[in-house]
């Protein structure tokens, strides 16, 4: 149950980083 947050927190950080290099 506690995956669930990381992953949340891993696609967030995904977003930030894509986001960022364009």
């Amino acid at each position: 149950l506690d995956m669930l947050v990381p992953m949340k927190c891993l696609q967030q950080a995904l977003h930030t980083f894509q986001n960022d290099i364009h």
